[in-house]
């Protein structure tokens, strides 16, 4: 009865998370109107990029990860003729942390090595080299993420090397050369198993791309589905990643069904090479990068369950709701590949393909799926319903990592004993036979999952619903983005922790646990289902703002906006200028009308992060990540530049945003190990600087807006990390602070400021998602919006601006801009 009842879900999970994506990748592209929305970068180009990085990382991960594997092997063989004592947890935890690690966390911790204020960056500035540098270190991260994982695929077949070959070879005068012909030879499959399996992986691979700039057929997916192109403009950027994966997914899965030789054999030992190598290859790859992120842990990293506790709660419920799910799949399909019925089989194997193959399809690409096949429902509430209750993101996630479930019953089937094999259908083919292999592998399976989905980004990102605060994985995607090491470094130990306590758990294990005997644990899996979905939705809700009108959307036409980072009013004509993050500048009417666009120069190093108008109705952009300040024409045609990379007066680090003071000077924020604002004259000479790096006051940590008060007197600066606004004498440098956030308060990152006539204050917070108004003494007055992307509520407001008395909020992650009463 048990058996039938979780086949039977299993089946039901395969029509809900399987059927209904692949249909909207299938028939969405048939009924949908053509999309106007075109791909950043050709098909070919990414293609190609994609395909190269994804080999050439494999190679490398193979080249790496062999001898490790041969060591792995060694100690598996002597584990198996109970040889060998406690090392064997040790080692098999330390291959299983860096797996259990989200692969943009090794990125990250090799990236914050060279920060924007040290040596490296500026040499790296003066050779024109920082794209480089960041490409060389993504494949640092990548390769020391990923050869681990080939070497747990040599492992096994390294295992069966008997020691008497290895005396053979001795007796017969082999070179080393020779030596490692035959091991080659012998090992082969499972070297090509784990380079394939790590090309795959990569290939589907989006964050770290993303964060590393490299533009590659995931994230250019992502951007694609975050500006609603469809499944039409989407459909041949596709083709590339469903290829590779189904190739994979085959290949892998027709290497699996292959007989496995149980014979035991007297493996020869891990030679003292083996062991060294490993060693400095772990250390160097896996325990540095995470000592490094320890190492930046502060005591306000500590503050992190105070600020996120709440969503890295939820988020955990729903990891543990997607484990409990993987470990049914697992069960079920474990049910189905086991059967004496032919249909069975044939059914669990092609649910099993399906899942594993979808799992190596990129986050991106999933998440269009599932909105795909939403599309395709009769109803517009449904579709609605699906969206808001949580239920859309269950389904991607499930999808994606059930993947996880497929392999390990494959493993299962595959690996099996002889001696279990033949007893288990001795007692009538029942299913569970091996029932202590059966519950530990559940275990597996079930953790992992979890860790999967608590750092899974792209589907989160696109399909998470409106909750009091994103998914923990958004915010610290946003914190990357926006320079908030603090809350990445605090997240990314968390999970990296979380990693390590399980994968030290599952290399201890030894007696597991089985509680799959009845079917009253079935319903408790059930209830726990149920209770956990009621969970996901549970938090304060903040009210909403009242919106008068929508300008612009996502897309890519004029008019349209491709999450917009900068925006700012000419007071006298009324216009927009905005700036996405692809670096297009657009100008438009006060109805949202497009009037033109045009370019910025260079954004291969990065995009800008602020725009002013001047009193004369020129534009200026401090060119963030160029490291200097533009100035252009209303039509688009650059007048001037100025700045370089440097700390002295008159350099910028990361230029933010320029205000214009009723002194006719020029007051210019920057970040980045500066953290100050300098002045300049009309003709764009130096004349001083105010503050410094730092958390007294009067310091700074990344003032993002700064504007005078209506009678010039004081300059307000959102000085963001520190979670503060302050006012500061513009001649004096005299400040104090107006407002202080924290981790838990309304104000905790604020990025937008505006200063009324009657001196009272509006934010755009980046941590709460909100607008708040503050009286000129700093009271807090009101508060609205939330994370969602519903009607008066916010996703990542960077500004906030006004014009005739009308408030306008740049809702950049709605790619959007609201104007409230």
């Amino acid at each position: 009865m048990l058996r039938r009842s979780v086949i039977l879900i299993v089946i039901l999970l395969g029509v809900i998370a399987l059927a209904g994506p692949l249909l909207g990748l299938i028939v969405q592209p048939l009924v949908a109107e053509a999309s106007e929305v075109p791909s950043l970068h050709s098909w070919s180009e990414l293609s190609l990029r994609t395909l190269c990085w994804s080999i050439g990382t494999a190679l490398l991960a193979m080249l790496l990860g062999w001898l490790p594997g041969r060591m792995l092997g060694s100690c598996l063989a002597a584990r198996r003729q109970g040889r060998l004592g406690f090392s064997w947890p040790l080692v098999m935890s330390a291959m299983l942390i860096p797996l259990l690690v989200p692969a943009y966390a090794i990125f990250y911790s090799w990236w914050q090595t060279w920060p924007a204020d040290s040596w490296l960056f500026r040499w790296l500035v003066d050779r024109e080299a920082i794209g480089l540098g960041r490409q060389f270190t993504l494949g640092v991260a990548l390769v020391g993420w990923s050869w681990p994982l080939v070497s747990l695929c040599v492992a096994p077949a390294a295992a069966s090397w008997p020691r008497s070959r290895s005396e053979q070879l001795g007796t017969d005068g082999a070179s080393w050369w020779q030596f490692m012909v035959a091991r080659l030879h012998h090992e082969i499959g499972g070297l090509l198993l784990g380079g394939m399996l790590v090309s795959a992986l990569v290939f589907g691979n989006v964050i770290c791309f993303d964060l590393a700039g490299v533009f590659t057929i995931g994230n250019e997916l992502r951007a694609l589905g975050a500006v609603q192109a469809g499944p039409v403009a989407m459909g041949w950027l596709a083709l590339p990643a469903i290829f590779v994966a189904l190739i994979a997914a085959i290949t892998i899965w027709l290497v699996m069904r292959r007989p496995v030789d149980d014979t035991p054999v007297e493996a020869p030992p891990s030679s003292k090479r083996s062991i060294l190598v490993f060693l400095a290859l772990w250390m160097c790859t896996v325990l540095l990068p995470i000592v490094l992120l320890v190492m930046n842990l502060d005591l306000d990293s500590f503050d992190l369950w105070r600020q996120h506790g709440g969503a890295i709660l939820r988020d955990l419920l729903r990891g543990l709701l997607v484990g409990v799910v993987g470990v049914i799949i697992f069960l079920g399909l474990l049910g189905l590949l086991r059967s004496t019925v032919r249909w069975n089989r044939w059914c669990g194997e092609s649910l099993a393909m399906i899942w594993f193959a979808m799992f190596l399809f990129p986050g991106s690409l999933i998440s269009m799926m599932v909105q795909a096949g939403i599309d395709l429902l009769p109803s517009e509430s449904l579709q609605v319903w699906i969206l808001s209750s949580g239920l859309a993101m269950h389904v991607g996630l499930i999808a994606s990592l059930g993947g996880i479930a497929a392999l390990a019953a494959r493993w299962a089937v595959w690996s099996e004993p002889r001696d279990l094999r033949d007893l288990r259908q001795l007692h009538g083919g029942r299913w569970s036979g091996d029932g202590q292999r059966v519950c530990f592998m559940s275990l597996v399976v079930g953790l992992i999952t979890m860790l999967l989905s608590l750092g899974e980004i792209p589907i989160t990102m696109q399909l998470a619903p409106p909750a009091p605060s994103p998914p923990i994985s958004v915010t610290v995607l946003n914190a990357m983005h926006y320079q908030r090491p603090e809350t990445v470094i605090a997240v990314l130990a968390f999970l990296v922790a979380l990693g390590a306590m399980v994968a030290i758990a599952l290399a201890l294990l030894t007696r597991p646990w089985k509680p799959f005997g009845n079917s009253s644990s079935l319903m408790v899996m059930v209830m726990t289902l149920l209770v956990m979905f009621g969970c996901e939705q549970q938090g304060e809700v903040d009210p909403v703002l009242q919106v008068d009108a929508v300008l612009g959307g996502p897309g890519r036409s004029p008019g349209r906006f491709d999450y917009p980072r900068a925006a700012a009013i000419d007071q006298e004509t009324g216009d927009f200028y905005v700036i996405e993050k692809g670096g297009r500048v657009q100008r438009l009417r006060s109805d949202g009308s497009p009037v033109l666009d045009w370019m910025m120069p260079r954004i291969d190093h990065g995009r800008p992060t602020g725009i002013s108008t001047s009193p004369d109705g020129k534009v200026w952009i401090p060119d963030t990540h160029e490291h200097r300040v533009l100035i252009y024409d209303n039509q688009g045609q650059v007048l001037h530049e100025f700045g370089r990379y440097g700390t002295e007066a008159g350099e910028f680090i990361y230029p933010t945003d320029i205000t214009f003071g009723p002194d006719d000077l020029i007051y210019i924020s920057e970040y980045g190990g500066n953290d100050r604002i300098q002045v300049f004259n009309q003709d764009l000479e130096w004349v001083r600087t105010l503050g410094s790096p730092g958390v007294e006051v009067g310091q700074f940590q990344r003032p993002q807006s700064i504007m005078f008060t209506p009678d010039g007197e004081q300059l307000i600066v959102a000085d963001a990390r520190n979670r503060r606004v302050q006012s500061i004498h513009p001649v004096t440098g005299e400040a104090r602070v107006l407002v202080q956030g924290d981790v838990v308060g309304p104000l905790q990152v604020p990025f937008g400021l505006w200063v009324q006539a009657d001196g009272s204050m509006l934010v755009t917070d980046l941590g709460s998602h909100r607008l708040l108004k503050y009286s000129a003494a700093g009271e807090l007055q009101s508060s609205a919006g939330g994370w969602g992307w519903g009607e008066g509520q916010l996703r990542d407001p960077w500004v906030v601006m006004q014009q005739a008395g009308q408030t306008f909020i740049l809702d950049s992650g709605n790619s959007r801009i609201l104007s409230v009463p």
